[in-house]
């Protein structure tokens, strides 16, 4: 049997591609759940305010220490009384009555929110972020997503074993070695 033209290739681009998806799930896991163990935290970024500094879909990992030393340029997470969660920079840092409270903007809004924070509010200062990471963390949270991965894997192992099915051709080794 003669091996089709480009069955190598298609079965080292199965092979990068499963490689991939392997390593992207250890990565996104090992991130996911190292950073709690270090005192930080990952969030989601679910909003294009913060862009281009920290783009949609990107997590963004926070630390909780030295909340009582933020100043302006800080890069901040805070969760407002309806639940929502924000990731904005601090513009400035005010005391009213005692009580700090902070200035935010989104760096892709024209203007500063719309009122001070209180720094009590504020989960975490962001130390870095990881553009688009949201996403693949953001998919098995949901059963369309959950599918989604499963299919993607699935396609790529019954890609990959009909390509090496193909390459082997006649060159196949039984299973069980002959007996003589």
């Amino acid at each position: 049997m003669r091996i089709p033209r480009g069955t190598t290739i298609l079965l080292r681009v199965t092979d990068a591609l499963l490689t991939a998806v392997l390593l992207s799930a250890v990565a996104l896991a090992g991130l996911v759940i190292a950073a709690p163990l270090t005192g930080h935290q990952p969030f989601i970024i679910r909003s294009g305010s913060m862009s281009p500094t920290i783009g949609r879909g990107a997590i963004a990992i926070i630390a909780k220490d030295h909340l009582d030393a933020l100043q302006s340029g800080d890069v901040v997470t805070f969760q407002v009384p309806d639940g929502a969660t924000i990731t904005h920079r601090i513009m400035r840092v005010t005391d009213v009555d005692g009580v700090a409270y902070l200035e935010t903007k989104g760096d892709a809004n024209a203007a500063p929110d719309p009122s001070l924070t209180p720094a009590s509010w504020v989960l975490g200062r962001v130390v870095f972020s990881v553009p688009l990471a949201g996403y693949l963390l953001a998919l098995p949270s949901s059963p369309l997503g959950i599918v989604a991965i499963a299919s993607l894997v699935l396609c790529l192992i019954v890609a990959h074993a009909f390509l090496l099915s193909v390459q082997g051709g006649e060159h196949r080794r039984p299973l069980v070695p002959r007996a003589g």
